[in-house]
């Protein structure tokens, strides 16, 4: 990379993590030498929080996803902050359902097309892009750190940046967006998608 060292590395993923325990080793070695200033791991199950916090593992950073629909490990958010643990969340968009209309998801969604429609009209009725409202539902986080986001052109990058703009809206809307939350696995976690 061309650098002397990194902010911050993660493990892909806990079962990654568990699997291969050596690794953790090779990251305290590497932020004991400053090659690294924080290490984490990121997350798909708040049960893999829970295992990390009664263990007491000596952890810097958590990555989890987070966003108007899947707000399962929110409730650890408070916990992470008073651990010191930075919190970095991903997938507000997740995985660019929030962009489809409801009209156009395949039947596997058919539980979360409302939720998606009545998005949709509220961001309308606002008049503010989905992509702010739910890039800023996550940013109003208070113990959110940091939302890592991907970007695929220059354009989009200018529009999550303008995103910013918003904010003051999608804080009079907060209380709104929580009513989003959905609880199916089969739904809020890519991973599962029948599609």
């Amino acid at each position: 990379l061309g650098v002397d060292g990194l902010y911050g590395y993660m493990c892909h993923s806990f079962q990654h993590y568990r699997d291969n325990p050596e690794i953790w080793n090779m990251l305290e070695d590497l932020k004991s030498k400053g090659k690294i200033e924080k290490i984490g791991l990121s997350l798909y199950y708040p049960s893999e929080l829970e295992y990390i916090v009664e263990n007491k593992i000596d952890i810097d950073i958590i990555q989890v996803p987070y966003n108007v629909f899947d707000r399962r490990f929110e409730q650890y958010f408070p916990v992470l902050k008073k651990l010191g643990i930075e919190l970095f969340v991903r997938s507000v968009f997740l995985q660019g359902l929030v962009f489809k209309e409801a009209s156009e998801l395949d039947d596997y969604f058919k539980k979360i097309r409302g939720k998606i429609a009545n998005l949709h009209s509220l961001a309308s009725e606002l008049d503010i892009p989905i992509a702010a409202l739910c890039l800023n539902f996550a940013i109003l986080n208070e113990f959110v750190d940091e939302v890592v986001v991907g970007v695929d052109s220059v354009q989009n990058l200018k529009d999550i940046i303008a995103s910013s703009k918003y904010i003051p809206y999608v804080k009079d809307v907060l209380t709104q967006l929580y009513c989003f939350e959905e609880t199916d696995e089969n739904i809020i976690m890519p991973v599962n998608w029948k599609v």
